[in-house]
């Protein structure tokens, strides 16, 4: 009963945070602006500009925490397979390191440097670091092509308790499916970003997920892309909201 609390609230703040990350990629490529887009920390620094701003990042900050622990407690679960405690170990560290970014920038300890290059280098460091490092962009690509297909096969409908949505549960699966896509895409980008890294052993060539909004910019026509996938991952966001309400029992 506390996992499933602490999972639908997590799920509702790391939606808000997409749906913050998203907006403000819509922003910008609707005025054309030469702004950097800066990925989450970005997005949270838009975010306490805003009245209650602190407010507002203080308690996705919360949300992302409980949803860290009720990963580390998958993790910790000897009664599930040894995959999915690593997959849930991975996770949680991943959203640690989110939490931790909007910690620092609502308390205002944080500085702009992005925290996964110092692991990176070290990483490369080593002998077998490397190798590491590419099979672990290739598991990053292969989520992301996971993630297109979940969004190309309706996934949504599967996870969503729609009954409780009403005459809105279509809607919120389109939206569902469009989100995924997109962040598929994302996914995939970054993934890209790590292979690189790997071939050139330079940490400075990995950009978190702002770096990939920055490749689709970088497009012909990229102001229009760099609408469109901040709008999916805007309505990505807004899916992981409804999965905090409306998640299926498991």
């Amino acid at each position: 009963m506390v996992r499933r609390l602490l999972v639908r609230f997590g799920y509702g703040a790391l939606g808000a945070a997409y749906v913050a990350l998203g907006a403000a990629a819509v922003q910008i490529a609707v005025a054309g602006a030469r702004d950097k887009v800066t990925g989450f920390s970005g997005a949270f620094r838009r975010l306490l500009e805003k009245p209650h701003g602190a407010a507002l990042v203080s308690g996705i900050a919360a949300g992302l925490a409980a949803f860290v622990l009720a990963r580390a407690l998958d993790a910790a679960d000897r009664r599930r397979g040894p995959l999915f405690r690593s997959v849930a170990a991975v996770d949680a560290l991943a959203h640690a390191g989110l939490a931790w970014a909007a910690v620092s920038l609502a308390t205002g300890i944080g500085g702009r440097r992005s925290s996964a290059r110092p692991a990176l280098a070290w990483l490369l460091s080593q002998a077998w670091g490397p190798g590491a490092l590419t099979a672990a962009a290739l598991v990053v690509i292969a989520i992301g092509a996971f993630q297109l297909w979940q969004g190309l096969r309706g996934h949504p409908r599967r996870q969503l308790s729609q009954r409780p949505l009403g005459p809105a549960a279509p809607y919120a699966i389109r939206i569902g499916r469009f989100g995924l896509f997109v962040r598929g895409i994302v996914t995939a980008i970054i993934g890209w970003f790590l292979l690189e890294t790997a071939r050139d052993a330079d940490p400075r060539k990995f950009h978190e997920i702002g770096g990939a909004l920055e490749v689709l910019r970088a497009m012909p026509l990229g102001g229009l892309a760099l609408g469109v996938a901040g709008g999916g991952l805007a309505a990505y966001g807004c899916y992981l909201v409804l999965l905090g309400f409306f998640r299926r029992a498991r």
